[in-house]
């Protein structure tokens, strides 16, 4: 519609998509792996796109959700962690810190094959 193609000419639209390419998509391509602490239940279009790219890159995915969270089916297929609670808990942090270290040894072991 009219609406949309004025959304993806205007400057800010542009000024994002100048962003990504420029910023998000080469500190992802630097990164080992991918961190959202986002709601999955309530995506934006930021969280949307580093996702998009994330999976395109082949990014381990590691989510932090809400005790509570629903999470789409489709994305629990291609996490490779999925972290229910606040990450301020100790307990929240202790389960970050092993999904982290546990996809960095296999990263290091799949580098070394």
């Amino acid at each position: 519609s009219e609406d949309y193609e004025d959304l993806f000419t205007s400057p800010e639209w542009r000024a994002y998509a100048e962003h990504t390419v420029q910023t998000t998509v080469p500190a992802l391509q630097d990164s080992g792996i991918f961190v959202s602490m986002g709601n999955p239940e309530d995506p934006d279009v930021r969280m949307a796109t580093e996702l998009g790219f994330a999976i395109l890159l082949g990014k381990p995915l590691v989510f932090v959700v809400a005790t509570d969270a629903v999470v789409p089916p489709a994305l629990a297929k291609i996490a490779d962690e999925i972290i229910y609670g606040e990450i301020h808990h100790p307990k929240v942090q202790a389960q970050f810190k092993a999904a982290v270290e546990r996809i960095n040894k296999e990263l290091d072991e799949a580098g070394d094959g």
